[in-house]
């Protein structure tokens, strides 16, 4: 997946063999970064746009990974970051402290 700041496009690339195609799609506006855990018990990174629309980015099978691949990125795009690595008990990241 990449980001292009200048017109906030995401270009999904999606490869098969030696085939590959973009997806290009057009976000208004990047609102925040979430990383959380999911049912299966790994880590996985959102890109959250325009209210309840997001991205999933990546996935991981260690919390801290996560934790690092959504900070580097919320800094870049200089957007808040969310844990949500506890169901109902969600807590943005002050990332002054870090």
């Amino acid at each position: 997946m990449l980001i292009n700041l200048e017109n906030n496009t995401v270009i999904s690339r999606y490869i098969i063999g030696p085939f590959s195609y973009d997806v290009k799609l057009k976000a208004t506006e990047f609102e925040y970064i979430s990383f959380f855990e999911d049912r299966y018990g790994e880590f996985g990174t959102n890109l959250w746009y325009v209210k309840n629309k997001h991205y999933k980015m990546y996935s991981f099978e260690d919390r801290e990974a996560t934790f690092q691949f959504s900070l580097n990125l919320s800094n870049k795009l200089n957007i808040d970051l969310l844990d949500a690595t506890e169901k109902g008990n969600f807590k943005w990241i002050e990332k002054e402290k870090i």
